[in-house]
């Protein structure tokens, strides 16, 4: 095992933890195993050429490169500095290796799912600013399959973060509704810049879509403070005269 901090631990998917870590975590940590390797490694239902659920996973388990932690903090404002320390583990196990892999943090099983999206949303932006994602899943997801509407894969017996490596599909968690435009924008910034290089159409597609959106959010700020000064101008006129 590779020690994160005093108070957390990681592992791969191929080394032994038993009482190593707290029950809690060796709990979900076996209920989660037969969707890692099983479901996500099965051929998914809906798409046309059955790849796997996650096309990345089965040769991320091959390469040793789906890793294990848990939290065990009180605050939301003790995620920080942890998910920090995942970025960077996971940013450092990619230095001789650039594969995809991913770091799955382990949550109680009756842990709030308010608190557990609440922490996904603090600490998006530094998982972005670093090419990363950072995804909730849980029993009562409705996060939908991009294949079929009315069927839900992120579905998971126990709380889960994913931290895992971007990919060009992102764009559309890039630009929810529930995000704030100087959000949306820094989010379109980094992926531009991940996947600016790319030749393939798609990308390059995607990356023109990101484009488009980050223009057209600057140009709506840059709109409003704009009409801020209008509506300013017209205040301080009117009192003028009055006084006058």
């Amino acid at each position: 095992m590779q020690n994160l901090t005093n108070q957390s631990n990681i592992w791969s998917i191929h080394e032994s933890i038993d009482n190593l870590i707290p029950h809690f975590a060796s709990d979900a940590y076996k209920k989660l195993l037969p969707y890692v390797t099983v479901f996500l490694c099965s051929a998914h239902p809906y798409r046309e050429n059955h790849t796997p659920m996650c096309p990345f996973v089965p040769q991320a388990l091959k390469n040793h490169k789906i890793y294990f932690t848990y939290f065990n903090g009180e605050q939301i404002s003790d995620s920080i500095a942890f998910i920090k320390e995942c970025i960077d583990f996971y940013l450092n196990s990619k230095k001789y290796a650039r594969s995809f892999g991913a770091v799955i943090i382990l949550f109680p099983e009756n842990y709030d799912i308010e608190t557990l999206l609440k922490i996904q949303d603090a600490n998006k932006v530094q998982c972005v600013d670093n090419a990363l994602m950072l995804g909730a899943l849980y029993n009562s997801s409705n996060a939908p399959s991009l294949h079929n509407t009315e069927y839900y894969p992120l579905r998971t017996p126990t709380p889960i973060l994913v931290l895992r490596d971007m990919v060009i599909n992102d764009l559309m968690f890039l630009d929810q509704d529930r995000h704030q435009m100087q959000k949306k924008i820094k989010f379109l910034t980094s992926f531009i810049k991940t996947f600016r290089n790319n030749t393939h159409n798609v990308e390059r597609r995607q990356v023109q879509s990101a484009k488009y959106l980050r223009k057209k959010y600057l140009l709506k700020i840059y709109m409003s403070h704009i009409s801020y000064v209008f509506i300013f101008s017209i205040i301080v006129i009117y009192l003028y005269y009055k006084i006058m």
